[in-house]
């Protein structure tokens, strides 16, 4: 209520409730207007970003089925490229980490750099593992 704007807490962080005699959605905001370029619940930015994936051929099938938001569209159907406009967040990261190696972030570059180093900071840490088991 002090910043006049919206976040959204996860449930074991909040300590107690107290009702508010105002609406927790400010006045000015289309709640529908607000969410309706990101993937999920979190808007950490006002961008929206072109972002262009590729997917296994195994996998594109199920995502022209099920698209990954409503602003998806089909790019390059012969090389499997889609491309959504959204404000990328945490959710749009986990949603894309969940689908492995079925799909490939092509653009921005900024966006594809910040996966690749999600993935790499995990393999290394799997890496370790791999090391720490084989040694004697």
């Amino acid at each position: 209520e002090e910043n006049d704007s919206i976040s959204n807490i996860a449930l074991d962080r909040i300590d107690a409730i107290e009702q508010v005699q105002r609406d927790y959605v400010p006045s000015n905001i289309d709640i529908e207007s607000y969410l309706a370029n990101v993937v999920g619940v979190s808007v950490l930015q006002n961008k929206i970003e072109n972002i262009q994936l590729k997917f296994s051929s195994n996998r594109f099938p199920y995502v022209m089925t099920k698209a990954i938001h409503d602003s998806q569209r089909i790019i390059d159907i012969g090389k499997r490229i889609i491309e959504i406009s959204v404000i990328p967040n945490n959710e749009l990261d986990a949603l894309i980490l969940s689908y492995g190696k079925d799909i490939e972030v092509l653009s921005p570059m900024y966006y594809r750099t910040r996966i690749q180093s999600i993935i790499k900071d995990s393999y290394e840490k799997y890496l370790g593992v791999q090391i720490d088991c084989t040694e004697p």
